[in-house]
């Protein structure tokens, strides 16, 4: 039988892989595929090191996904606001 402890982490790796995969962040779903498979067959020795990796793959996704939203942002507002033409 699997401990609670494997069970909530098998289950939230499950929930992290499925939405890092829906927004292409590849590295950040393998990471937790693996904790997810090792977890429920009870192999999670060194959780706490893995955990500190998945936590700073997150973090690199969330850069790129504000950076993404930035870049939007101002494309749209130049596009809905251009500078006015100036004079020669």
């Amino acid at each position: 039988m699997i401990c609670e402890e494997h069970a909530t982490i098998r289950e939230v790796s499950h929930a992290v892989r499925g939405a890092a995969a829906q927004i292409g962040a590849d590295e950040l779903a393998s990471m937790c595929a693996d904790l997810e498979r090792d977890s429920a067959l009870g192999q999670v020795d060194d959780t706490l090191a893995r955990l500190a990796e998945i936590q700073a793959a997150f973090h690199r996704v969330r850069i790129r996904l504000l950076s993404a939203e930035l870049n939007a942002s101002k494309l749209f507002l130049r596009e809905c606001h251009p500078e006015p033409a100036k004079d020669p």
